[in-house]
């Protein structure tokens, strides 16, 4: 005999009047005539029609792909079936669903949905739940399979409320059973959406009528597939909830079972105390310091006035010949770098170059990039790095763009470092290095030494900006 929760309550409840002596009523419409009845409304092409455009509207252009990815990927197909208990009492599940006014099936299965939703990183998910299926209020009292199965879309938008979440849950749950003669079967066939995945909530379905005196014991039976790759229901054990979760054990490992139960957990604790979506965490508050403490090393404490200039210079000082950057031709260490970057911030300077502008920088992993960078920055600039492998066009657009003054490329930034010392290195022989490096960086430089043939700026700037300057036009530093 096969039947679904809803007749094993009416059996109980006629087992119970036997064994007290009392009759039992015959039932008033059998299977048979359900199925009759069924058969007539499918004959309806209009009402069938109808249903139909309903479930395509809704399901046709969803993503059938919903099944979370999992750590294992063994060759031989193996079931598991794991149950856990929630810390949220029935209790508190019905006076929420009370105080909202919405059902226990609507909450936990938009629960499902959102967490399903976090594990496929997809903002839609499609997977199937079932419900009793007794639209027809003769099958009351029969014994027989009526359970439908149904699809659910969860839509996850982070600027929903939960009331809005759940309001459109409802009502579509609402349409799919009042749309349910256009079976899943036949919207699978029409559109291949599949059923890995599914959540059942079963309320009160596995429990005794009320009242009864029975001594009855539900048992356990071994696991039975049923097809889905991913298979849960929730239900009430007196005030506790139960989470079980049957699945494809050489898909998904035990841990990884307890992890997504966990987080069911806590998915349905934040609906149920949040406003919005976007409120909703997988980790509790505690396990978020948890990693947080984690990631914490020891503190450090250093001069926030500080700049990265001002740290380099003290590396300068306190160990100038030290090796600083290297590559496959050779290397600096801090004072060469040092020099090498004064050099690149004079010519800068000398060459438009002012503070809170920018400056390109077009160059491979040698070691004179870091002189660039640095020059760059001493010159109170900001740097624009372009990558050696983009197009011209890009490039250009990037120049362009951003208004640089100067683009220092490979063949430039040698040229600069070969030249005649610049007025940083003069001024450092005199004993005056720090005050000439200190009108550098305040944009204050003495313009007198930059080119200033008439007509020429224009032309030279675009010969910059190539990185192919005349030298013969170009200024010499001194």
């Amino acid at each position: 005999l096969v039947f679904d929760g809803t007749s094993m309550q009416i059996m109980a409840a006629d087992l119970e009047k036997a064994l007290n002596g009392e009759n039992i009523d015959k039932e008033s419409w059998t299977a048979y005539d359900a199925a009759v009845a069924e058969q007539g409304a499918r004959q309806n092409r209009e009402a069938w029609e109808k249903a139909k455009e309903w479930n395509l509207q809704q399901f046709g252009d969803a993503d059938p792909t919903a099944l979370p990815e999992g750590d294992l990927k063994e060759s031989d197909l193996k079931y598991g079936d794991r149950s856990f208990t929630l810390d949220i009492t029935y209790s508190e599940l019905k006076e929420f669903c009370e105080q909202h006014k919405t059902t226990e099936n609507v909450l936990t299965t938009a629960a499902f949905g959102y967490l399903l939703s976090a594990y496929t990183l997809k903002k839609e998910v499609l997977f199937t739940t079932v419900y009793n299926g007794r639209r027809d209020p003769r099958c009351t009292g029969t014994v027989s399979m009526f359970v439908t199965t149904l699809p659910v879309l969860c839509r996850r938008g982070v600027d929903l409320s939960v009331e809005e979440y759940l309001s459109g849950l409802k009502e579509q749950l609402l349409g799919s059973m009042a749309s349910d003669l256009y079976s899943f079967a036949e919207l699978s066939a029409d559109t291949g959406l599949t059923s890995d995945v599914q959540f059942v909530w079963q309320g009160d379905m596995l429990s005794l009528p009320a009242g009864s005196t029975l001594k009855l014991k539900r048992e356990k039976l071994p696991f039975i597939a049923t097809g889905d790759v991913l298979s849960a229901q929730l239900f009430p054990e007196e005030d506790q909830l139960v989470f079980q979760v049957q699945y494809h054990a050489d898909r998904y490992s035990k841990e990884y079972i307890a992890r997504f139960a966990k987080y069911m957990n806590q998915v349905l604790k934040g609906m149920m105390a949040k406003d919005t979506l976007s409120g909703l965490s997988l980790i509790s508050d505690e396990e978020r310091r948890e990693i947080l403490a984690l990631s914490k090393g020891e503190e450090l404490y250093y001069d926030a006035g500080q700049t990265w200039l001002d740290l380099f210079s003290a590396c300068v000082d306190a160990v100038p010949e030290k090796t600083a950057v290297s590559d496959c031709k050779g290397s600096y260490t801090y004072d060469e770098l040092n020099r090498a970057s004064d050099r690149i911030a004079a010519y800068l300077h000398a060459n438009g170059v002012e503070e809170n502008s920018f400056a390109a920088v077009r160059m491979d992993r040698v070691k004179e990039f870091a002189a660039a960078v640095i020059g760059i920055h001493k010159a109170g600039a900001a740097y624009l790095p372009i990558d050696l492998d983009y197009p011209e066009e890009r490039v250009n657009y990037m120049l362009s763009d951003s208004g640089v003054k100067l683009m220092l490329t490979e063949d430039l930034v040698a040229d600069i470092l070969s030249g005649e010392p610049d007025q940083a290195a003069e001024a450092e022989g005199d004993g005056q290095g720090g005050a000439h490096r200190a009108d550098m960086l305040s944009g204050e430089t003495d313009r007198t030494d930059a080119p200033a043939e008439a007509g020429q700026g224009s032309a030279y700037r675009a010969d910059m900006l190539s990185g192919k300057p005349d030298q013969t036009d170009a200024p010499s530093g001194n």
